[in-house]
């Protein structure tokens, strides 16, 4: 994969605040909107952004990949920011996730950054 190159470490450490109990604290603040996307089978989809349009994460199932979860949730999560009367987002992407902000109207914002032990490019999106 781009981001981690197979290093187990650099892996870790971008999975180490992904726990449960860090997601549940995430969902419970009242800052952040969370979106699930699900079919029957289960969920395939999660995204979050922060009120003040900070996009935070945008996951899709790798099974669910390029059927349109990724885009609706992000969509979705625009709509609500937009309704609210923000006309800006910003995110910090991966290498893996840029291309898919790119084709969904973000710009690159700034030189990449070094978050969790990645690299992250910050974007900017003008609604």
């Amino acid at each position: 994969m781009l981001d981690h190159d197979n290093d187990a470490l650099v892996l870790e450490n971008w999975l180490k605040n992904k726990t449960p109990e860090n997601f549940c604290s995430w969902i419970a603040n009242t800052e952040n909107l969370s979106l699930v996307a699900a079919t029957q089978t289960g969920i395939v989809g999660f995204a979050m952004a922060t009120s003040s349009g900070h996009i935070r994460l945008c996951y899709v199932m790798q099974e669910a990949l390029f059927q349109g979860v990724g885009k609706a949730l992000l969509a979705a999560l625009e709509e609500m920011l937009s309704a609210s009367g923000l006309r800006t987002l910003t995110l910090e992407s991966t290498l893996t996730a840029r291309p898919f902000y790119e084709r969904n109207g973000f710009v690159k914002a700034g030189d990449p950054v070094r978050r969790m032990s990645l690299m992250a490019t910050p974007m900017v999106k003008h609604l």
